[in-house]
């Protein structure tokens, strides 16, 4: 974990959010969610929102236009500023062979799968 400016760079396979999903865990996810009164009071803070959310993605894909995923280049590295929740969810239901498509590079409007590409997603932190 590095940090940068006001930013704490941790990669995906090892966000709380990533870690939750993958595992199950509804202890870790509500053990790291209550650290922040904003993540908090968000209707994704309880378990089964977040996790029905997570299936909905699953199943149907993303709509990447009703809540905009936000990433920014800052120090080299790409930064989720908004949504983190769902680049958590893409890269569990994709894998590490996702590149995200940004419009007016900042807001990602698609995703395609693609093993040649260099792995983009998973260095989102």
């Amino acid at each position: 974990m590095q940090r940068h400016d006001n930013y704490t760079y941790i990669p995906i396979e090892h966000h709380p959010y990533y870690k939750s999903i993958k595992r199950k865990d509804r202890i870790l996810y509500e053990g790291y969610i209550v650290k922040s009164f904003y993540q908090y009071s968000k209707p994704t803070s309880n378990w089964s929102v977040f996790y029905s959310l997570y299936k909905k993605i699953k199943k149907y894909g993303y709509n990447f236009f009703c809540d905009p995923i936000v990433i920014k280049r800052i120090g080299g590295r790409w930064v989720c500023l908004h949504g983190r929740h769902r680049i958590c969810m893409l890269y569990h239901i994709y894998g590490p062979c996702v590149v995200m498509k940004t419009i007016d590079s900042i807001y990602v409007g698609s995703i395609e799968y693609n093993e040649s590409y260099e792995n983009i997603l998973s260095n989102i932190l």
